[in-house]
């Protein structure tokens, strides 16, 4: 077997990625997600949606990054706070 062909064996599937991701952010407190779109990238992620927080803070990259092997994330998502709730 080709070292290719072993690396790509060892990569989670990109419903696993998906999976992964929404797990990471329902269990971010405060987080909800409204719509989520996950693609697989080179050491990373695309990811397109809406999601509403109601803290002071949130950051994205920090929370998606926690899962291992995603190093680079492209963020196309909408992230609202509660308090600005009506324009989500």
């Amino acid at each position: 077997m080709s070292k290719q062909t072993e690396e790509q064996q060892q990569l989670p599937s990109c419903h696993e990625i998906e999976a992964d991701v929404r797990r990471e952010l329902l269990a971010t407190e405060g987080v909800t997600v409204k719509s989520l779109v996950v693609r697989r990238l080179d050491n990373g992620v695309c990811l397109q949606g809406v999601i509403r927080f109601d803290g002071a803070e949130f950051d994205l990259g920090d929370s998606i990054r926690r899962i291992p092997g995603i190093d680079r994330i492209l963020n196309h998502m909408v992230i609202c706070n509660d308090a600005d709730a009506r324009d989500c």
